[in-house]
């Protein structure tokens, strides 16, 4: 069977011809027999020639046909796996004249299309690549609202926000329906979408962009999703920061106004009253000089530009200097005091003493201004030979702390009893923290509310040395 519609088109036309040729031979055959003319026999020959001739002719001119279409069927073969995707199949392109010429332009054409793909290829892996390892979480979806790809970020993104109730697989991907608008207001506008969603504990940043084609028709849209929790909570920290720097300066500060302009103003003519005055602007003063002291020392800890060296040191000999330094300010507020060393003497610890001291007087401030009196305050060390340090505790028998304070305890100007008009800036067990984080050590809280507060903190051992 002849599959080449040219070949059989070409054996058609020859049939005919040859058939029409033996017709109009034979009819002359038979117009010049009715003539009487002597052709007869003649003509008969030729008909008979004619046909053989035909017949003869049909063969070669097969032969040469199919040969000439044999290299359009491999470009046909070609052009069918090069819309498949296989680039790799060649023509012919070493027959003569226009049909090699045209094989040759289909490898050619083969090779930049491969060439190309190619590279797009590389170029598509190289940003699936990028895609797969950013924190953002991205999606792209197509016209109907069905995602088409989605990073792996996506699928942890929003694993806080995600409820067992959500029944259709967009929203288990993207737990929020107001996004998905977003998506179908963008494919049909072709506009750039933008939207903060504020949960209780998260933040999340979404941008959903409309995708084109070459003719600038929007063909679905993507989604980029960028959780800003932490950025969110540092700026709330800032406008907190702000606000309390405010309002603890603008308290010294108040009261000193209200005693200088009465005093500038000739109001106060008492001499007693006067130096009442004195002693109240004194005591202001120098409240608002520890505020900015503190201040400064709690941003140099934190900005790690404060700096002092740690070594090995005493801390019995410490604790003993420290219960003879406060010992009468204890008796002096009808608190008892004391120091226990729960495992026997210290060994050496590494730290710096200046620094310990400090973090101590800070605790026992604070445990001293929360003591009622009759109360107890003891600072007490104990060895953990599993993780090899001394534990240092401050536990006090005052009023304690509230279980929804106590996460916050450490946060800067943090006051867990304001109404009660407790002095302090709120910076101290701030600065203690960031002096224990500076050394390498820990600190924790343990507290029930009417019954006391123990606060404790780390010291590392010092390898190799031996109790006292």
């Amino acid at each position: 069977m002849i599959r080449s519609v040219f070949l059989r088109r070409i054996i058609i036309i020859m049939l005919i011809t040859s058939i029409t040729s033996a017709l109009l031979t034979y009819i002359l055959f038979n117009w010049a027999s009715g003539q009487n003319f002597a052709v007869g026999k003649d003509l008969q020959v030729l008909l008979v020639s004619a046909a053989i001739a035909s017949v003869l002719m049909m063969l070669p001119v097969y032969f040469i046909t199919r040969q000439l279409v044999k290299p359009l069927q491999i470009m046909n073969v070609v052009a069918r796996s090069m819309g498949q995707g296989d680039f790799s199949v060649r023509a012919d392109s070493t027959a003569r004249g226009e049909i090699g010429e045209l094989a040759q332009s289909f490898n050619d054409l083969a090779d930049k299309l491969s060439n190309s793909i190619s590279e797009l290829t590389i170029e598509r892996n190289r940003l699936r690549e990028i895609f797969d390892v950013i924190s953002e979480g991205i999606v792209s979806i197509d016209l109907n609202l069905k995602p088409v790809y989605s990073n792996p970020a996506i699928y942890t993104l929003f694993e806080s926000a995600k409820r067992k109730n959500f029944f259709t697989e967009r929203l288990q991907l993207i737990p929020f329906e107001e996004v998905w608008q977003d998506f179908q207001k963008s494919i049909d506008n072709g506009v750039t979408v933008e939207r903060t969603i504020d949960l209780r504990d998260n933040a999340y940043l979404v941008t959903v962009v409309p995708t084109f084609d070459s003719n600038r028709q929007v063909t679905g849209a993507t989604g980029f999703f960028r959780d800003i929790s932490e950025s969110e909570h540092l700026e709330q920290t800032r406008r907190d920061y702000v606000a309390n720097v405010s309002h603890e300066l603008r308290t010294p500060l108040t009261a000193l106004r209200g005693l200088v302009e009465p005093l500038a103003d000739g109001m106060v003519r008492n001499e007693d009253d006067r130096m009442r005055y004195y002693g109240i602007i004194l005591h202001e003063t120098l409240r608002l000089s520890r505020l900015i002291d503190d201040m400064l020392e709690l941003s140099r800890l934190q900005a790690r530009t404060i700096a002092f060296k740690t070594f090995p040191f005493d801390l019995n000999v410490l604790l003993n200097e420290l219960k003879a330094k406060f010992t009468p300010i204890m008796n002096d507020a009808t608190i008892s005091f004391r120091i226990e060393f729960k495992s026997g003497p210290c060994p050496t610890v590494m730290g710096n003493p200046d620094r310990v001291e400090q973090i101590l007087i800070i605790l026992m401030d604070n445990a001293k201004k929360y003591t009622a009196a009759g109360g107890t305050i003891t600072v007490s060390t104990e060895l953990n030979k599993e993780k090899d340090v001394v534990l240092v505790s401050v536990k006090d028998t005052g009023q304690g702390i509230h279980e929804y304070d106590i996460d916050h305890i450490f946060d800067r100007f943090y006051k867990a009893d304001r109404a009660r008009g407790k002095k302090g800036t709120g910076l101290g067990l701030s600065i203690a923290k960031e002096l224990l984080n500076y050394m390498g050590e820990t600190i924790t809280v343990q507290s029930e509310y009417g019954e006391g507060t123990t606060f404790t903190f780390t010291l590392k051992c010092v390898h190799g040395t031996m109790w006292y």
